[in-house]
């Protein structure tokens, strides 16, 4: 099975999480969530400032700038020596976490702005406490000015985005977490941001020498393109009228056909019934057009030219 795309490169902004196994705690004393945190003190010398973080009790987050483009680098140590460091504790082995770890590229911006809120607002949705400020092991407090500070903490960044001003940052933060913002960092989308961001990461991957090969963007519900739309765009790059795909004597097996179901479903983000419907077919014809067109057509040259256009046209990863 293919590993998991983990984009980095210098300059990017990046939401850093992982949980641990179903059965396990990742913090069951605070002297593990101490360990962790002295863990994050040394993230500094991989080229990663901290802007915002919340260790919960089976997982946690980070909101980091990757300077060097080493994040991967900084995970890695910091993993294995709090794995190590807690197996050691527990008289365990094995691993503790589901997975290797999970990172979002996050575009500065409302992104940027709402995704601190969101790792915040961890412990209270959870709740373990009733405002973000009484969680001691969260950036939230430090960053009020109700805490002490922790060495590895870059508090210039998310002060920055309110001008500095606190009162701001709690009256954003006391709104709540939008269905936008919840939907966006809990898809398995590779970016957060919107539609202009998926072209300036690919600029910069492409400068760091890194591939950019499976970059997926998720975007608000009612922001894909309408599946009308990229039919028009699919039949006009093919040069083929969207009546002749619709006639009732092309429905089998035609490749042009094959290929706009195929690109209205994933452009669109439309279930198998819903694109059926464009084309006046069931979802099991659906189902095998797309496979079809993925096992056939699809790994063309010309293909993949259309694939990248329509990626530009729409800021939808296809």
């Amino acid at each position: 099975m293919a590993r998991e795309l983990r984009p980095d490169y210098p300059g990017a902004h990046h939401h850093l999480y992982n949980r641990a196994i179903a059965h396990l705690l990742m913090f069951g004393s605070r002297a593990d969530f101490i360990w962790f945190m002295r863990l994050l003190g040394d993230l500094d010398r991989f080229g990663i400032s901290i802007y915002a973080y919340c260790l919960m009790t089976n997982h946690f987050h980070l909101f980091v700038l990757s300077r060097e483009g080493r994040v991967s680098e900084a995970m890695q140590m910091l993993g294995s020596r709090f794995v190590r460091r807690h197996n050691w504790m527990d008289g365990r082995r094995g691993p503790l976490f589901e997975s290797r770890f999970k990172n979002r590229l996050v575009q500065t911006g409302p992104y940027s702005l709402a995704l601190p809120r969101y790792i915040h607002l961890n412990p209270p949705e959870a709740g373990m406490v009733d405002l973000p400020e009484r969680y001691e092991y969260s950036s939230y407090a430090p960053l009020m000015g109700l805490a002490e500070m922790p060495p590895f903490l870059d508090p210039s960044f998310v002060l920055g985005q309110f001008g500095g001003d606190r009162s701001a940052l709690r009256e954003f933060t006391e709104q709540g977490v939008d269905e936008r913002t919840r939907r966006a960092v809990e898809s398995s989308a590779t970016l957060l941001g919107d539609t202009r961001f998926l072209p300036e990461v690919e600029e910069s991957l492409t400068h760091a020498g890194v591939a950019t090969k499976g970059l997926r963007l998720e975007l608000p519900a009612g922001e894909y393109p309408d599946p009308h739309d990229v039919l028009a765009f699919v039949c006009g790059w093919l040069n083929v009228e969207p009546e002749v795909l619709m006639r009732v004597e092309t429905r089998r097996s035609r490749p042009e056909r094959d290929l706009a179901i195929w690109a209205v479903r994933v452009l669109s983000r439309l279930t198998l019934t819903a694109t059926g419907e464009v084309f006046g077919i069931g979802p099991g014809a659906v189902d095998n057009a797309i496979r079809r067109a993925a096992n056939g057509i699809a790994t063309g040259a010309e293909i993949e030219v259309l694939r990248r256009s329509a990626s530009e046209q729409y800021g939808v990863i296809w």
